[in-house]
């Protein structure tokens, strides 16, 4: 299965509107995305709570560590935010060996908490593998060994069950909650047929092209076979025809 790269503004987008189509679930998600054009004043009308509320900005890079790399800044106001993103924006920047310059922000709610959980979803045809940590957070790759991993067979349901060898070392009392949600199904036959027709007019579009183009340069359609062997031997036929009703 391919795998893209997205901005965590899109991903972010993608999970609020999909998981409230899919499961009913309505995530409480507000970030805005900041680029070299964006206006501040028209961002604060289109998204009335970045005026009222303490905010996080970090660069929207597809790449990590940003936290470590004094690339986050917490509990800002919009002026103070607008600041940070104008200081950084443009600037060239090197992580994990690669260098560019930050072109795109993110900024979103500043939420206080004590704690920080990693959570982790990788589907392919067959199964989903959920990833859970106690220990997320910019320290996560130092504790790997924390991670616990399920898999959840394609059109199986995360239940209670399957869930609970990922939370089974949290102290008791309020453990996260996973809802029950069925992670991936199988494709009804409605839901096929638009790839199907889509495969099936390129074919015929291919085909026709091909039969103008040899009509256009041949004067006929080219049947199947028809490569240069075959229009080498259909030559010395018409000649050997051409050369027997000379002599005959």
């Amino acid at each position: 299965m391919a795998r893209k790269k997205i901005r965590e503004y899109n991903s972010k987008r993608l999970l609020k509107e999909h998981l409230k189509r899919l499961a009913g679930i309505d995530l409480d998600i507000k970030s805005a995305q900041v680029i070299e054009k964006t206006a501040f004043a028209a961002l604060a009308d289109k998204e009335t709570w970045l005026n009222s509320t303490r905010l996080v900005v970090k660069p929207d890079m597809l790449f990590g560590k940003r936290g470590k790399s004094g690339l986050v800044a917490l509990n800002l106001d919009l002026s103070s935010a607008e600041a940070f993103v104008k200081e950084r924006l443009g600037k060239v920047d090197e992580m994990q060996g690669c260098q560019g310059p930050i072109t795109t922000f993110i900024i979103e709610p500043s939420i206080p908490h004590d704690d920080e959980y990693y959570l982790s979803l990788v589907s392919d045809r067959l199964s989903t593998v959920v990833s859970f940590s106690e220990c997320g957070g910019i320290e996560i790759e130092e504790n790997w060994d924390k991670v616990k991993t399920v898999v959840v067979p394609t059109g199986k349901t995360l239940d209670s069950e399957l869930a609970a060898p990922l939370i089974a070392t949290l102290p008791l009392g309020n453990p996260p909650r996973f809802r029950a949600l069925s992670l991936g199904r199988t494709m009804s036959w409605w839901e096929s047929v638009a790839p199907l027709a889509i495969i099936g007019a390129m074919l015929c579009v291919a085909g026709n092209s091909q039969d103008l183009f040899n009509k256009l340069t041949t004067g006929k359609p080219k049947h199947p076979g028809a490569d240069e062997w075959d229009k080498a031997m259909e030559k010395r036929d018409a000649r050997v025809l051409e050369e027997y009703n000379k002599s005959s």
